[in-house]
């Protein structure tokens, strides 16, 4: 599609318009001191960039409250539309956005400091900071199955009433986070017995946690980001490693754009099924019976319930016969997310508050538009090879792909979600809508904006994580000693298989 630089929109940052905008920009509290906004130093960017909704938060939340509920209403329609991932990808994506932020920052949300993750992604939300002196987390390992002796390496975190041993406790938010934390938490036990026989014992754990997080990166770089990114996007992070636009983001610690924490990163609550199957001692289960404290009636610790709550990693990963698939990603949450937890800041009772949360913490976390996004990129990405005929380059493109959407929705659709729609929406449309040449996603990947910030977060904190470990003495003798799987782990299956070998 072709570029659209002339704008008639009295939204758009240009001329006198940005005096207009300004005024009417929704203004957040201060950034905490490890956000910012993407592409900017400070944490202040030019207010006339921000987000500006219909004008002040309680107008534009009302606007918004019939789209949360229409993303809500619809999801029931792609329950039977699978997208392209099997359904492990959800968690594994939900682990890696609890390591590489401390918190989330929302309307509802407290601040909670953790000045600890300045490596990168080195798994510190499961076992704390590397240069902690933490113990580490100790494992549950389910019972032995002779009546299927091939099922795959099974372990939980150990758990005390509903709190679970791991350094940040979102980790136990559902059994197959818990459970997929613990795989990695048996790498390093392994990786550090091996280790024991010829280094001290903190040599010996540090050497054994570099060795776990370079599994976990290879994981994260050619497994998940694979099937992640936009194919557009995914060429050039193969091409270059992704150094392209973000030079803030090389920097040790550097703060994390809330475009990422408030919009990007969120697209793991699409990809959610309604319905999980754990193993074939368990029932087709109920999101909402698998998040949080175990329910009524299914009482006891979960790794305590015998081989109920064990998840037989063949369902989630892999390409076997059983396998689930993840949800497309699109502008969809299924219903039964909302049992997370209700709203603190936003009114509860409705089956969309996940919904307005997520929409909410866009529209008012100072966020950048997607306009002012599209403007910034497009020196760097628009003449690039498979980027130029992005929608995301052309103002008309952007709107016509919002009112696709929209019109589906029952009741009035104000203009400026056409315009000016929250960031968290826009990346949702823009990875549900076809088209793949034009930087859309088609419910298999996040669109071209979506896998643009990604990839500008993760790939530096990949960067940094591997220097980190590379500048590690004796790292060498140490992958001699406990090399990694099949040479590397390119694929979470891969490790399922070697820890399973090792049973």
């Amino acid at each position: 599609m072709a570029r659209d630089d002339q704008s008639t929109d009295p939204l758009e940052p240009r001329g006198h318009a940005r005096a207009v905008l300004e005024a009417r920009a929704i203004r957040a509290a201060t950034l905490p001191p490890d956000r910012r906004n993407y592409l900017c130093d400070a944490a202040q960017p030019d207010p006339s960039r921000l987000y500006a909704g219909a004008g002040s938060v309680a107008e534009t939340l009302r606007h918004l409250e019939p789209v949360a509920e229409h993303l809500v209403d619809d999801a029931w329609k792609v329950d039977a539309l699978p997208g392209s991932m099997p359904a492990g990808y959800t968690f594994l994506a939900q682990l890696v956005a609890h390591d590489v932020a401390a918190h989330t920052f929302g309307p509802d949300e407290t601040y909670r400091p953790d000045d600890a993750r300045g490596h990168g992604l080195t798994l510190d939300s499961i076992f704390g900071p590397l240069s902690s002196a933490r113990a580490m987390p100790k494992l549950y390992r389910f019972r032995l199955s002779a009546s299927d002796p091939g099922r795959p390496v099974a372990v939980d975190l150990t758990w005390t009433g509903n709190t679970v041993d791991a350094h940040d406790a979102r980790n136990g938010d559902t059994p197959f986070l818990s459970q997929l934390s613990a795989l990695f938490v048996r790498y390093f036990d392994l990786a550090a017995s091996a280790l024991s026989e010829e280094f001290p014992e903190q040599r010996a754990r540090l050497l054994a946690r570099c060795l776990t997080a370079e599994v976990y990166l290879d994981i994260i770089e050619h497994d998940l980001l694979a099937r992640l990114l936009h194919p557009a996007v995914l060429a050039m992070v193969r091409a270059n490693g992704w150094r392209l636009v973000d030079l803030a983001a090389e920097r040790e610690g550097f703060a994390i754009p809330v475009e990422f924490t408030n919009a990007a990163f969120r697209f793991g609550h699409a990809m959610v099924r309604s319905t999980y199957w754990l193993n074939d001692r368990s029932p087709v289960m109920p999101l909402g019976d698998l998040i949080g404290p175990v329910p009524p009636g299914l009482e006891g610790i979960r790794a305590g319930n015998s081989n109920f709550w064990r998840v037989d990693w063949r369902l989630f990963f892999g390409d076997g016969p059983q396998l689930q698939m993840a949800r497309r990603i699109g502008p969809d949450l299924p219903p039964d997310l909302e049992r997370v937890g209700k709203n603190r800041a936003i009114p509860g009772g409705r089956k969309s508050d996940l919904a307005l949360r997520d929409l909410a913490s866009s529209a008012t976390g100072r966020l950048q538009s997607v306009a002012a996004l599209a403007e910034l990129l497009a020196p760097h990405l628009a003449n690039r090879a498979g980027c130029a005929g992005w929608v995301l380059w052309s103002q008309a493109g952007r709107r016509a792909v919002m009112a696709d959407w929209l019109s589906a929705q029952p009741g009035q659709a104000p203009d400026h979600l056409k315009l000016d729609p929250p960031l968290s929406l826009y990346l949702m449309v823009e990875s549900g809508a076809n088209g793949v040449d034009q930087g859309l996603g088609g419910g298999r990947t996040l669109g071209a904006l979506g896998s643009t910030l990604v990839a500008e977060v993760l790939m530096p904190r990949l960067r940094m994580a591997r220097n980190f470990i590379a500048a590690q003495p004796e790292l060498n003798r140490a992958r001699s000693i406990f090399p990694p799987p099949a040479g590397r782990a390119p694929e979470m299956w891969t490790l399922i298989e070697f820890l399973t070998g090792l049973e």
